[in-house]
């Protein structure tokens, strides 16, 4: 009868910890005592730049790293960025630009070609 009683209080313990932990969960208490919500107004939502270039394949710079090529979307931080365009054979393009929380910004760029701009010579022995 003393082992019965044992596992019953264990599993009215098990129960109400789930319970309480299910409503901490629901509302919105971490376990360092903060708040947080996803309405909460104060967390910034994620924010992107759509890069397109022509021609495409130029290397996309924000804030001085490196994140890809065009065409592509950029994951950023809302706020305030500068994008330089890279593509060998062309000019290099630069623009300050601002996101709000939770836009997406178009960059559409039609890179120049740099008149000056020496080719690698061919370097096959065919």
């Amino acid at each position: 009868m003393g082992l019965l009683k044992k596992k019953q209080d264990y599993s009215t313990l098990l129960v109400l910890s789930l319970f309480l932990a299910a409503i901490l969960i629901l509302s919105g208490i971490t376990k360092t005592g903060e708040f947080v919500r996803g309405d909460d107004p104060s967390v910034a939502k994620q924010s992107s730049i759509l890069v397109d270039t022509v021609p495409q394949g130029a290397n996309i710079f924000i804030d001085g790293i490196n994140r890809g090529t065009s065409s592509t979307t950029v994951d950023v931080t809302p706020g305030s960025h500068q994008v330089v365009l890279k593509k060998l054979g062309y000019y290099d393009y630069s623009k300050a630009v601002h996101v709000s929380s939770g836009e997406t910004i178009r960059l559409s760029v039609n890179l120049i070609v740099n008149p000056n701009y020496n080719t690698p010579p061919n370097l096959n022995t065919d």
